[in-house]
């Protein structure tokens, strides 16, 4: 069995260490990243299986990195924190990045530890077919 890994994307630092903070006693490879592409980068370095990431960053937003994900790694349970909610923004992220969850920030560490586990659920029951590439 593989290690279940969980890669967080926001660009702010405090936000990216009060959810590996929530989230690190719960058994999970915890990868960071503090931009689109840096996330990026990562998942050609390391199989992940669930992405969490914040809408509102510079460069790359996360409704454009979802859909980056969508299309190279198919397999990723995609999951948005965000605590800007726009209904256009909602309505890509559901569309453009087929995103599993919405969590709104400010988050319930108990409801998001719950999320998280629920989305590490739905990956492992997902058909052989769209497991991991490579495994």
């Amino acid at each position: 069995m593989t290690e279940s890994t969980l890669l967080l994307v926001d660009d702010e630092p405090n936000i990216l260490r009060a959810l590996n903070r929530i989230l690190r006693r719960e058994g999970y490879k915890i990868l960071m990243a503090q931009s689109g592409s840096d996330a990026l980068q990562l998942l050609q370095e390391h199989p992940v299986d669930v992405l969490m990431t914040d809408q509102r960053m510079p460069v790359m937003s996360g409704t454009e990195l979802l859909a980056q994900v969508k299309q190279q790694y198919p397999h990723i349970v995609r999951m948005m924190l965000s605590g800007w909610l726009d209904a256009t923004m909602l309505m890509d992220a559901v569309n453009v990045g087929h995103i599993y969850k919405f969590i709104p920030k400010p988050w319930d560490d108990e409801e998001l530890r719950l999320l998280v586990k629920e989305a590490f659920a739905y990956r492992a029951q997902q058909p052989a077919f769209i497991k991991r590439i490579g495994d």
